[in-house]
């Protein structure tokens, strides 16, 4: 691979990743407003069938196009990948139809399966947006096989501002016109139907624009017999494309378990329906407050997946291991110390985000999720890097399994407090089946020079200070409740990075992996001057 090549595989790679993070953190940002329109009860029939939409959307905007892009990079020829694509987008239209049908015909019983029959005109939109994936997937997959990402970009900030821009709308107008939950709920879905259209049309414009550029190769042949058969395509999309669904998708797809059975459950503990309804939509706050916390982790391990992928393609094992290490210590550190202040200004951002302290210590502990969402997804890279995509299945479907076992009973003994339990228990085990298979050599330098309990001097310290701030200074109402939760992170960021240095928690090549890595040394060593 040529110089020229690796820097616009890199630029691609950077302009997905800015896509991603403001896709993220729109997908995040809405849903407090949302609340404070509709109320808990409101919220709760949005996120049933939210993960719903969040699944077909990462088969058609994240995963999707990911398998389609390495199926269509693979093919020898432009003749073979052209027809692999049209059968592939087959193929996608076929798993589109099922979706389409299978929410259209079934949502009656997929919503008596959530015990509750109303959410079922929202079980129907959602399930239009199946009729959209073939294109989306294989749209977008086609611009990033050809590395050519502003298009996919583009297509996938539209389809958030669109959803968001409509979502709201429908929230602004439901509660001037005295909407039911219900038909606010299946209007607001609507969003994702605007906003996946929207995306297609962004998709298609582009492909259009350059279908007669002689460079794209889009009109050369197509008709020769080339390319793998339909069955073996059907089967790879199933297997290899499932599991990057499984992978993206590992949050909502527990969140889809806590549809079926949290209500459920705590109405058959002897709940009121209208209370359980309640409780589940202030369990359903702390979604929002997880994404926007892994959003950092996110990053950086998006930034330090290619070098470490180019590591193991160049057998650089020293290398390799060391940039593995670097991934997983910061990671986990910034996601742990995201976790501790969000638990320890819990009752400050509940307040102030949503009026009210209800549910504090439910989502005290979903925030545990962060950290060790964040350390699966570093050690899956680590695996996916080298090219190990089978283990992270098995660890995310055993975590599944563990989630559906646990969460009825838990549930009805310690209604959404257990919910909150379970989510973190089964990615326990996900994460313990992964970091296991790393290799030995990577596990050991994690915990090297003391990693672990310098970890937890700066994450305590921080939590100590911070906490007690949180708890001296009172609050008089929610503006006081945003400023003094903003004012503690930013004193919280302070204490950390003091406590980092005083520890020596980080070395400089991590410190440098940063975004801001370069400054914060320039800092540290005039502060040292000083001394």
């Amino acid at each position: 691979m040529n110089r020229a090549h690796s820097k616009r595989l890199m630029h691609g790679a950077w302009i997905l990743s800015v896509a991603g993070l403001i896709a993220k953190v729109l997908s995040a940002v809405y849903r407090v407003p949302y609340q404070n329109l509709v109320g808990n009860t409101g919220f709760y029939v949005y996120q049933q069938i939210y993960p719903l939409y969040g699944i077909i959307m990462t088969m058609a905007l994240t995963a999707g196009p990911v398998f389609v892009a390495k199926v269509a990079i693979t093919s020898p020829d432009l003749t073979t990948r052209h027809q692999t694509l049209r059968r592939l987008t087959g193929v996608l239209a076929g798993f589109g139809l099922v979706i389409f049908l299978g929410n259209f015909a079934g949502a009656t019983t997929i919503a008596r399966w959530m015990g509750d029959a109303q959410l079922a005109p929202l079980i129907r939109v959602v399930g239009c947006m199946g009729l959209t994936l073939p294109l989306l997937a294989v749209g977008r997959g086609y611009f990033q096989a050809n590395y050519s990402m502003v298009e996919t970009a583009w297509s996938q900030v539209v389809e958030q501002v669109v959803r968001v821009a409509v979502i709201i709308l429908v929230a602004v107008v439901a509660v001037r016109a005295s909407w039911s939950h219900y038909r606010t709920g299946t209007w607001a879905m609507t969003g994702g139907v605007f906003g996946a259209v929207a995306a297609t049309i962004i998709i298609g414009g582009s492909w259009l624009r350059q279908r007669h550029t002689p460079s794209t190769g889009i009109n050369r042949v197509l008709g020769h017999d080339a390319g793998p058969s339909w069955r073996h395509l059907v089967w790879q999309t199933l297997t290899e494309g499932g599991a990057l669904v499984l992978y993206a998708a590992i949050l909502l797809i527990l969140q889809l378990v806590d549809s079926f059975t949290v209500a459920k459950a705590l109405v058959r503990s002897g709940v009121p329906v209208a209370l359980a309804e309640n409780l589940k939509g202030i369990y359903d706050r702390g979604q929002p407050m997880v994404q926007l916390g892994l959003v950092i982790a996110t990053a950086l391990t998006q930034s330090l997946l290619p070098p470490l992928s180019g590591a193991h393609q160049r057998h650089a094992e020293h290398t390799f291991v060391r940039t593995g290490t670097v991934l997983v210590h910061l990671s986990v550190a910034v996601s742990l110390l995201a976790t501790v202040g969000l638990c320890v200004e819990m009752p400050l951002i509940n307040r102030g985000l949503f009026g009210d302290t209800d549910g504090t210590l439910v989502l005290q502990v979903y925030m545990l999720i962060i950290a060790v969402t964040a350390a699966i997804n570093a050690c899956a890279s680590i695996l996916q890097s080298q090219d190990m995509v089978r283990v992270p299945t098995i660890a995310i479907l055993a975590g599944v399994v563990v989630k559906v076992a646990l969460n009825g009973a838990a549930v009805r003994r310690w209604h959404t407090v257990g919910a909150s339990w379970t989510t973190v228990i089964s990615l326990g085990v996900t994460l313990l089946v992964i970091y296991l298979t790393l290799d030995p050599l990577i596990r050991r330098r994690i915990w090297a020079h003391g990693f672990g309990w310098r970890l937890l001097v700066v994450a305590a310290g921080m939590g100590v200070i911070v906490g007690m701030g949180v708890h001296v200074v009172p609050v008089t109402g929610r503006a006081v409740a945003i400023l003094l939760a903003v004012l503690w992170a930013g004193i919280g960021v302070l204490v950390a990075g003091a406590l980092a240095v005083w520890t020596g928690l980080f070395s400089h090549r991590e410190v440098l992996a940063l975004p801001v890595g370069a400054h914060i040394l320039r800092i540290t060593k005039y502060f040292h001057k000083g001394e």
